[in-house]
């Protein structure tokens, strides 16, 4: 089993710190939420071309992962689109569910 050096920097603690502080611990949620089906994607697009995250890090500004061997430029592009793509099902499946089921919240999700 392979290991990942993850890495969370004290700025990163310190904004979800206050963002807690200043705002419903559901929006916190929600955005913590999206940001790691973000990075899933890259993840997933990763392990799909045989490659691994060798590194992660949360940071203040975003998350960074590092990827072990070379990817082509096109099996790099696909990578790096895939997080937002994640992001754009997940809030399509949203967006569905809520027009179908009459779940009001859902339209914020998606």
């Amino acid at each position: 089993m392979s290991r990942c050096l993850e890495v969370v920097s004290p700025g990163f603690l310190l904004l979800v710190t206050a963002f807690a502080l200043q705002q419903s611990g559901e929006l916190l949620g929600s955005i913590l939420l999206a940001a790691g089906l973000h990075e899933l994607g890259h993840w997933a697009a990763l392990r799909s071309f045989g490659s691994r995250a060798e590194r992660f890090r949360l940071a203040a500004w975003g998350a960074r992962m590092a990827c072990g061997a070379g990817l082509s430029y096109r099996q790099e592009i696909i990578a790096v689109l895939a997080g937002p793509a994640a992001n754009l099902l997940c809030g399509f499946a949203c967006a569905q569910a809520a027009g179908h089921t009459g779940w009001t919240s859902g339209y914020l999700y998606a």
